[in-house]
């Protein structure tokens, strides 16, 4: 299984066709250049753990391994098929936790004394400190993708108009 079809997946593709292993590939790119070169291709987010297990379990034989080359949600992905199929490489859920979810790995890094930032979960205007800019990122978001830079002013007015974003 191999959890996205991206550049970053071919060499893995490629080498197990090469070791005779049949390959079934996800991602939710049609155009993903390992979509061609698997054998067996769904346009499914390596993130919708769900969606690949229910294509996944429409397959007779039986998987061999789950790989990815990713981070994030996808690391989830692989660790969840790990264990719904039984497969090598089960790793505990703190460790896929630490992969994808931000606020989990900032708890971690204090804990460790490795970070001063200072996390606050956002819960309406009650957090806010009018001195402050806030950096507010999404606690599952990839790289640098959707982060805002707010004052304290603006974050109100964003917390106020999009809650459910910030739950």
């Amino acid at each position: 299984i191999s959890v996205g079809a991206g550049n970053h997946q071919l060499p893995l593709i490629r080498e197990l066709q090469r070791r005779n292993f049949m390959v079934a590939a996800f991602d939710r790119d049609l155009e993903a250049p390992g979509a061609k070169l698997a054998d067996f291709f769904a346009p499914i987010s390596s993130w919708d753990v769900d969606a690949a297990g229910r294509w996944l379990d429409t397959f007779d034989g039986q998987f061999v391994g789950a790989f990815c080359f990713s981070y994030g949600r996808a690391l989830a992905t692989q660790f969840n098929l790990i264990k719904r199929y039984k497969l090598d490489g089960h790793i505990d859920a703190e460790r896929v936790d630490l992969s994808h979810d931000k606020y989990f790995q900032r708890q971690f890094l204090q804990q460790a004394g490795l970070t001063k930032i200072k996390d606050i979960k956002l819960s309406g205007h009650a957090n806010v400190d009018e001195e402050l800019r806030y950096i507010v990122k999404d606690r599952n978001g990839g790289s640098s993708n959707g982060i805002k830079v707010f004052d304290n002013e603006k974050l109100c007015l964003e917390l106020a108009l999009n809650p459910k974003n910030y739950e």
